[in-house]
């Protein structure tokens, strides 16, 4: 994008992820999907936040991206509640297809590279999958740089102004011209909650729908060098716990008599 250009075109990836707080239940080697609950991921509402305060500051468009089945479509309708323009899903739901860190992020970046992005914007990780994979692959497949874990961001003149974490509580400060892709971390803002007349208006933005077929993808090119799940099982069952009651002093003494009999003296 020419230096000076005021508008910018951000595509945000959105994660319908499955709750935290839900009991999945196993069948087989597959979790049975009607045991969980599915909500936004909590890094991906705060990329949402960035592009739509990006967009406030220097106008332009903000496009929502999800790969997924019904699950999805609450994820897309919050984040278009919240004041994105448009949203595109991927639906996967009846391919078969199971889709890995490496091989979603090859489906997004089909379905994104004509809109050709002046920003992409990942969560820095999910937090059902965690592996921080997608951004990164992302931004690989679409041949743009990448800053990740970054917690503030400002733009002028065509450049980003940013700063990221690094290990030990160090940070970093860095320019990155655009276009780029950008991963978030917690806490970078305060994501918005959607008021009533953003949640109207949700149901009539548009909402394109495709599949991999028809983004010219193939079942081979997805899932090479992908991960591929083996098998599944919940933790066989061990001892119940040991419940210590009494003061601070009793249940100290109790803990060391247990460590005293485990080590055997």
């Amino acid at each position: 994008m020419p230096v000076g250009k005021e508008t910018m075109k951000i595509v945000v990836a959105v994660k319908a992820a499955s709750s935290l707080d839900g009991s999945a239940r196993i069948h087989g080697d597959v979790v049975d999907p009607s045991s969980l609950e599915w909500e936004v991921n909590e890094w991906d509402r705060f990329a949402v936040e960035t592009a739509l305060q990006l967009k406030e500051g220097h106008a332009g468009e903000v496009v929502v991206v999800s790969v997924g089945g019904d699950e999805v479509e609450d994820a897309l309708l919050t984040a278009l509640a919240m004041g994105a323009d448009r949203a595109i899903q991927v639906n996967v739901e009846d391919e078969g297809h199971k889709l890995d860190a490496i091989s979603t992020a090859r489906v997004i970046a089909a379905a994104i590279e004509s809109e050709a992005p002046d920003l992409v914007l990942c969560g820095a990780q999910s937090s059902d999958g965690a592996s921080a994979a997608v951004g990164t692959a992302l931004a690989a497949l679409l041949d743009m740089p990448r800053v990740a874990v970054v917690s503030s961001i400002s733009y002028t003149g065509g450049e980003l102004t940013v700063t990221r974490e690094l290990e030990g509580g160090l940070l970093e400060k860095i320019r990155q011209p655009i276009p780029a892709l950008i991963t978030v971390q917690t806490g970078i803002n305060e994501p918005r909650y959607a008021n009533l007349r953003g949640i109207r208006q949700a149901g009539s933005k548009p909402r394109a729908q495709t599949t991999i077929g028809e983004l010219g993808l193939d079942e081979d090119e997805i899932s090479a060098g992908s991960a591929q799940l083996m098998s599944l099982a919940s933790p066989s069952a061990s001892a119940g716990a040991q419940i210590l009651e009494g003061d601070g002093a009793s249940v100290a003494s109790q803990i060391a008599q247990i460590i005293k009999s485990k080590m055997g003296s």
